[in-house]
């Protein structure tokens, strides 16, 4: 059972994006490649997409010039990912990730570490391969609306059945402090359901209040963070 828990979107690979919101994937897209990054020289840069889904992420990166390197723990979705971005792909678990310290400029992760056994664990080896001095950026849901979800999923109106283990605001933060990495910015977005529409006016509302107190209430939260770099020693 927990086998297939962690295997889930093995199964729903075909309809990956038809299951999707379109909205949903647009606006994470959108902060994390065009707002986050987007003042970051990209080209030939090496980027990590941990959790790359069908690729969404791994696309807009390749068309900024980076040599992304596009992981899944599903091998179905890294093919996939393989052939819409030409990329690199590796069928992994973002548990114990198959590449040594310190090797990429920049990792990325949106919406896969909560779906994970150990969403704390994911969160100390994105950091692990990640070089001094590179970025880490991430999208999750707020652990305040997990009693939401998971209501839906019970009663059937979420048809999920993987894990769901959302973190705090602040138990982020201090993991990855406790790996050495410096916080840049943490914002919250989709200040309610993105299946409630209101698009436009929801993203004015990202964009006025998402670093304010109010954006520790919304329903997902980004966070984009630099690994300190190697302390001199006398």
């Amino acid at each position: 059972m927990q086998e297939n828990k962690k295997y889930f979107y093995e199964a729903i690979s075909e309809k990956f994006d038809e299951l999707a919101h379109p909205y949903d994937t647009h606006r994470r897209v959108e902060i994390v490649c065009d707002e986050e990054l987007g003042q970051i020289e990209l080209q030939n840069k090496w980027v990590l997409d941990a959790g790359c889904g069908p690729g969404h992420f791994s696309f807009r990166l390749k068309q900024k010039g980076a040599q992304v390197v596009a992981l899944d723990i599903s091998f179905s979705l890294t093919r996939l990912t393989i052939e819409r971005c030409r990329c690199r792909g590796v069928v992994g678990d973002a548990e114990s990730l198959p590449f040594k310290d310190s090797v990429f400029d920049i990792v990325i992760s949106s919406e896969m570490i909560e779906h994970t056994p150990s969403p704390e664990m994911i969160l100390r080896e994105l950091c692990r391969v990640l070089k001094h001095g590179g970025l880490l950026v991430i999208t999750t849901p707020n652990r305040s609306w997990q009693w939401i979800v998971r209501c839906a999923t019970k009663t059937g109106l979420r048809p999920f059945r993987g894990y769901e283990n959302f973190l705090h605001w602040k138990k982020i933060e201090d993991i990855l402090r406790e790996c050495g990495m410096t916080i840049l910015r943490h914002r919250g977005f989709h200040p309610w359901p993105f299946q409630l529409k209101a698009h436009r006016f929801a993203k004015k509302i990202d964009a006025i209040l998402g670093e304010t107190w109010w954006g520790r209430m919304m329903v997902n939260q980004c966070l984009t963070a630099r690994k300190n770099a190697y302390e001199h020693r006398m």
